[in-house]
């Protein structure tokens, strides 16, 4: 079995590193190509909502393309495509250099890169995990404002009303839900929203409490106890003697 020093004085032996150690030995593999990117199944459904399936299989393989190997040129382009394909090919921004990318792809590598550094160097240093991360979880605001392509993602009602019943809602909450957010262009304080299904909760929650709030304002007054009903008589009018 090969030992992290071996492997290290090989590194060293192909001019990989300078120094053969087995620190370097390990930085190789940290290092290395990441094998992954983080994909947002909604944000890719709402920038491919209108394309055709053949559409999202090219713009899909572009996109992995470009993660494997960088910007793309004009050349790699048509190999994939065959034909130029105007919707698809808006995805991507076009460098001084003519080479085609996705703006988000590379944002996203760039996030995941500097998350896995910053993990090395906690490792390395053997610093508190809180002081050497890199912010990296997804909070709720980060999810439902962050929409680095700055694509709105509108819903059509079928999928709100889907998403209200499963998480215990009505249609006619739903129906609000979706009348209120379309007036405002699917926006909060002028920004995208990117996840609408963490707004859902809360909603519901509200509109329930509310609903309570109505009903103790509008229920009708107790009924007396039919028992405690005291009945005054008209008195007698008094006898006259004239």
């Amino acid at each position: 079995m090969t030992s992290v020093a071996n492997l290290s004085f090989a590194f060293y032996k192909q001019d990989v590193f300078v120094l053969a150690t087995t620190e370097v030995a390990l930085n190789f593999f940290i290092m290395a190509k990441d094998p992954a990117f983080l994909f947002y199944p909604n944000d890719f459904d709402c920038a491919t909502r209108f394309f055709t399936n053949e559409q999202v299989g090219l713009y899909l393989r572009l996109l992995i393309a470009q993660f494997q190997n960088g910007r793309l040129s004009e050349k790699h382009i048509n190999i994939i495509c065959k034909t130029h394909d105007e919707d698809v090919i808006s995805k991507f921004l076009k460098d001084d250099k003519g080479l085609y990318y996705n703006e988000r792809l590379e944002n996203e590598v760039v996030k995941r890169k500097n998350y896995s550094e910053s993990r090395r160097k906690n490792r390395k240093n053997k610093e508190k995990i809180c002081e050497s991360y890199v912010p990296h979880m997804e909070n709720e605001n980060t999810l439902l404002y962050n929409n680095t392509n700055k694509e709105i993602c509108i819903p059509i009602f079928e999928k709100v009303y889907e998403t209200f019943k499963f998480k215990g809602g009505t249609k006619e909450m739903a129906e609000a839900f979706f009348n209120k957010h379309n007036a405002l262009g699917w926006r909060i304080n002028n920004t995208p929203i990117s996840k609408w299904e963490f707004l859902v909760p809360s909603f519901i929650l509200n509109w329930n409490k509310n609903e309570e709030d109505r009903k103790a304002r509008k229920s009708p007054f107790q009924q007396p106890d039919p028992t405690k009903i005291k009945i005054k008589l008209p008195s007698s009018p008094t006898p006259r003697y004239d």
